[in-house]
């Protein structure tokens, strides 16, 4: 049995410089910076472009629990827990795959798959008493957590650079997260368990 090969591009990385030669990883690493900005700079808040900028109208985010948003939900689901619980973050990646994915002819490129994984570092919105993990150029955070993410990414003339993000999922144990953040009063035991039977 034979079937069709296609190239792709995978990397291992420790930070973007390593990673940025694909356009794709290029993009979003502006989209991350964008994102980053989006949810602290409360001036980039308060000129907050339409989500369709940077996404497709039916764009998708499959939270770590497996629910599932679409649309502008979507984008409100995606940015909330950053807004919420944060009062900065960096995304540093360790690995991308990055494969195209053909239209229906099977030749036409019309977009991108892209699986990675990348260390989440943040600040709590209420500090602590001290910084404990170590970061990219020593600078010191509150948690350090694995994330794995798989991204479609689509070409379009509208989108910055030509791109524009179609889904996002998220594959992350959140339970650090949300027992920090609960520990320093950001988030109440509701938030984690849901309201009480």
């Amino acid at each position: 049995m034979t079937f069709k090969t296609t190239p792709c591009f995978v990397t291992a990385t420790d930070g973007w410089e390593g990673i940025k030669a694909h356009p794709v990883m290029a993009w979003l690493n502006s989209y991350t910076k964008y994102f980053k900005d989006l949810t602290h700079d409360p001036k980039v808040v308060a000129s907050l472009d339409p989500y369709t900028t940077w996404h497709t109208e039916n764009f998708t985010y499959v939270c770590p629990n497996g629910k599932t948003y679409t649309g502008q939900e979507a984008w409100e689901k995606r940015v909330e827990m950053y807004e919420k619980m944060f009062s900065e973050h960096e995304a540093v990646p360790t690995y991308g795959h990055v494969n195209p994915v053909f239209a229906d002819d099977g030749e036409t490129i019309k977009g991108y798959s892209m699986m990675g994984e990348a260390w989440l570092f943040a600040n709590y919105m209420k500090p602590g008493d001290e910084k404990i993990v170590e970061g990219k150029n020593g600078k010191m955070w509150d948690i350090k957590v694995p994330n794995c993410l798989h991204m479609e990414i689509v070409i379009d003339e509208k989108g910055p650079d030509g791109f524009k993000m179609d889904k996002v999922q998220v594959f992350c144990n959140a339970l650090p997260i949300m027992l920090g953040a609960y520990k320093r009063g950001v988030i109440q035991r509701e938030d984690i368990l849901g309201p009480a039977a």
